[in-house]
């Protein structure tokens, strides 16, 4: 006696879905071509939700390499992606992670991790883009922010976070921010909207639009230094080309600059300038067309000049 077959109702034309009146009530039908499974379903009611659905809506690729679907897809519970993962569509809602949690640690967490075989330093790492469309309908990243490896060395990894905008049409890097510094680059400025609180050392270049500074030190040959009145007479430590109207008082001591005898030399000055030479070792003042030592001895009066 021949084996049993079983047999369902099949085509093998792409796309071909059987009509209600194909099947009956717990009869499958194949498509052959698509390796897609029928059934009716009917919820026992005239005409009221009976419809032809397919078992497998997925699609399988030969040999088990992956599976897609073009269609809808609602998750309930844990789902662990092992490989990549492409959504190709629009996002018509916003999204939400959320951890229910109720440790102290941080949750949820969202990970972009590179799994790089040969990770070296300036290696780019995660990005999130922030894109948009321009008046002509054409998609521009508009800003972008950047993980990045300063240092891969084990035991001394560093890490940059990179922050790009679109600058008149172009990408453009405005900022990167390591572990030790904040980098403000390619033409981006800083502007505060109140005081600036800095402790240490400050460089700074051109300083615009500035009600007041205020520091415990300056530095520098004051040579841009302009639109300077008065005020100095508060300042201590002032090393700089300062134009003063009123009078300096010094609570304390008054330094006058100190300089070689060369160095005095290599200085465009006029007259009334006051310094110390160190290789003389006397108050030195300049009259118009010379120097002159300023004598002051306990025992000797002397004029300015000697």
């Amino acid at each position: 006696m021949a084996a049993p077959k079983v047999k369902f109702k099949r085509s093998s034309v792409a796309g071909k879905i059987p009509a209600l009146s194909n099947l009956e009530t717990g009869e499958l039908a194949l498509n052959t071509y698509d390796g897609k499974l029928f059934l009716k379903v009917d919820t026992g009611g005239i005409g009221i939700g009976t419809t032809v659905s397919v078992v497998n809506p997925w699609v399988e690729n030969y040999g088990a390499t992956g599976i897609s679907y073009d269609g809808r897809i609602n998750i309930s519970g844990i789902t662990t992606f092992t490989n990549n993962v492409n959504f190709n569509g629009n996002i018509t809602s916003n999204v939400t992670i959320v951890s229910t949690d109720t440790g102290s640690s941080a949750a949820p967490e969202f990970k972009l991790y590179r799994n790089s075989a040969s990770p070296d330093d300036g290696d780019y790492l995660g990005q999130i883009k922030f894109a948009g469309e321009s008046d002509t309908g054409v998609e521009r990243n508009y800003a972008k922010i950047t993980g990045k490896i300063k240092d891969a060395s084990n035991g001394t990894e560093d890490g940059i976070i990179e922050i790009a905008h679109i600058k008149d049409g172009s990408q453009n890097i405005s900022g990167r921010w390591n572990s030790e510094t904040l980098q403000l680059i390619n033409g981006t400025n800083l502007s505060v909207d109140g005081t600036l609180d800095v402790t240490g050392t400050t460089t700074l270049g051109v300083v615009t639009s500035v009600t007041s500074i205020e520091a415990t030190k300056y530095y520098g040959d004051g040579s841009q230094l302009t639109g300077i009145s008065a005020g100095a007479a508060s300042t201590s430590n002032v090393s700089s080309n300062t134009t003063v109207s009123g009078i300096i008082t010094a609570s304390d001591q008054f330094y006058p600059p100190t300089l070689t005898t060369t160095e005095r030399d290599a200085l465009t000055v006029t007259q009334g300038a006051l310094i110390f030479n160190t290789t003389e070792n006397k108050v030195q003042m300049y009259l118009g067309s010379e120097w002159k030592s300023l004598a002051f001895e306990l025992d000797t009066y002397t004029s300015i000049g000697i």
